[in-house]
């Protein structure tokens, strides 16, 4: 998973924010591993286009009508590096927890119920990940450093460095 994120980390370095990064685009060629589905990724600043928004976006990706209780893509949504830093939040809860960041909060493989899940993000919702973090077993600093990626945006780190420099890399590696 560290490798993911120094290969996000290098996309950012050419200003370049990939928008999707999920397990689907995680590949490993021999003995090397590839993020792929750069189609679509955008310079920053620039705006992804709606297929590139979903399950993986943060929550500013997202805008809940009031009169129908559905989300939509903002259209102020612009592409930061803080976007990718989201997504790599939830491949690394995934990957530790071995199961989908909804299945605590939603009974539904619904995409429609999980961006609305996102859109309406709160401080319960990571309680209840902290709790399944906890449970796997990947210690206080794992924990931090998921919770680091999937605060809100004012509050989420803006650089995959920081991510990358977290305690929890200098124990594993």
């Amino acid at each position: 998973v560290f490798c993911v994120g120094e290969g996000i980390s290098k996309l950012h370095a050419r200003n370049i924010v990939h928008g999707k990064i999920d397990s689907h685009c995680i590949m490993k060629f021999s003995e090397r591993w590839k993020i792929t589905g750069l189609c679509g990724s955008v310079v920053r600043g620039g705006c992804f286009s709606p297929t590139r928004v979903g399950p993986h976006s943060p929550p500013e990706a997202f805008i809940v009508s009031s009169a129908t209780s559905s989300a939509a893509m903002n259209p102020t949504f612009i592409a930061e590096p803080s976007v990718d830093v989201w997504a790599f939040g939830k491949l690394v809860y995934e990957t530790f927890v071995g199961e989908s960041m909804f299945a605590p909060l939603i009974e539904s493989d619904d995409e429609q119920l999980q961006v609305r899940c996102i859109a309406g993000w709160n401080g319960e919702h990571a309680k209840i990940l902290m709790n399944r973090l906890t449970e796997s077993g990947i210690g206080e600093k794992g924990t931090d450093l998921v919770c680091n990626c999937l605060q809100l945006k004012r509050d989420r780190p803006h650089s995959m460095g920081i991510i990358l420099r977290h305690q929890f890399w200098k124990e594993k590696y």
